[in-house]
């Protein structure tokens, strides 16, 4: 028989507990897919304000969670991780899933912890600023090694210009020697010029991302993020590829966010790939997504490997935690990002909500 959602023994109360830490809402099912338990986190998720109120909705709430497909998940197999399109009165909800079967001596039950997909909570700010930092040295280092050259140009042209200087013969000049004079200034003041440009960029790789909703172009942060990561790649003698479409892929939300998350996943893809491989960066439109693949054709990844890409939070013991944060950035803007093998290529795909033409203040996320 069916337990009232009223009361709660005392193991449910400790989900309630645990629940509230990782600020997960948590459902236990029935075998019978009825609902046993439905914490104050769920509740808030499903737009409900009690349990008592969800079980009263329960059907329609469980068939949009899908909750027919619990029977086939067998004790030992792992969580059943999915994600729903959730609608309860008019308004929409992106929620992430995990179901988990529990034996029990009166027949097996149903664990169920629910995430707000779109939601940033502090845990989730705190670890794109951790993550932010962590970039900052392969910036800091690209835009050294492009200090250098022209530093290096400025030094040699001077040395040019000197050995000019010397065969002057008085009052009169060598013939050539007055349009040496004149190209070697003209290159010690281009070089002057780009350097001025690299001291000014530098400040701005060591603010963190803004999260100001704007509308952009995705072309040009996916060409900045292969000219960033050229560096790594040229260390371990990895080969770059990147393909855009012709056409503006116009994007409404935070391009310092959506790049360094696709940095991150970049990283993450050279630090596996062999030397000698390939990192290829893809972009095209389908439909109203911006489809943008980021792989490789010579890569140690294993799918095993890559585990904080789908969990629902992030756990002090996963070593995933770029993956991770790279994942609920990419949602945060209303996007997606899985992790794809095939025959010739292992990597990662994102999609991101392409902007309409004219788009009204709804469409906008904060």
């Amino acid at each position: 028989m069916t337990q009232p959602t009223d009361h709660i023994p005392a193991n449910y109360g400790e989900l309630n507990t645990v629940a509230s830490l990782v600020r997960c809402g948590v459902l236990i099912v029935g075998s019978d897919t009825q609902l046993r338990f439905a914490s104050p986190n769920a509740c808030e998720l499903l737009d409900y304000s009690s349990a008592d109120a969800v079980k009263t909705d329960w059907p329609e709430v469980a068939s949009q969670l899908n909750l027919s497909q619990l029977q086939s998940l067998k004790t030992g197999h792992g969580p059943w991780r999915f994600k729903v399109d959730y609608w309860h009165a008019g308004t929409s909800r992106l929620l992430r899933v995990e179901a988990y079967r529990l034996e029990q001596e009166n027949g097996p039950s149903y664990l169920l912890l629910m995430k707000d997909r779109m939601s940033l909570d502090s845990l989730n700010r705190q670890l794109v600023t951790a993550s932010q930092m962590a970039i900052q040295g392969y910036l800091t280092n690209a835009l050294v090694h492009d200090l250098n050259a022209p530093i290096n140009n400025i030094q040699l042209t001077l040395e040019l210009l000197q050995s000019g200087l010397k065969e002057l013969d008085g009052a009169a000049l060598p013939a050539g020697a007055f349009h040496r004079l004149e190209r070697y200034q003209s290159v010690l003041k281009e070089e002057t010029q780009r350097l001025k440009l690299l001291i000014r960029a530098l400040p701005k790789s060591f603010n963190p991302a803004s999260s100001l909703t704007e509308k952009f172009d995705l072309r040009p942060i996916l060409e900045d993020l292969s000219g960033h990561l050229r560096h790594e790649a040229a260390a371990k003698q990895i080969r770059r590829s990147i393909s855009v479409p012709a056409q503006e892929l116009a994007m409404i939300g935070s391009p310092g966010h959506i790049k360094l998350a696709l940095h991150i996943v970049g990283l993450f893809l050279l630090e596996a790939t062999a030397t000698g491989g390939t990192l290829m960066i893809r972009a095209e439109r389908r439909g109203s997504t911006a489809e943008i693949a980021l792989c490789t054709d010579a890569a140690r990844l294993v799918k095993g490997s890559i585990s904080g890409l789908d969990d629902i939070f992030f756990s002090s013991e996963d070593d995933a935690l770029g993956l991770y944060a790279a994942r609920v950035i990419i949602e945060s803007q209303g996007g997606d990002i899985t992790f794809e093998e095939q025959a010739d290529r292992i990597g990662f795909r994102a999609g991101l909500p392409i902007a309409a033409a004219n788009p009204s203040p709804s469409a906008v996320h904060p």
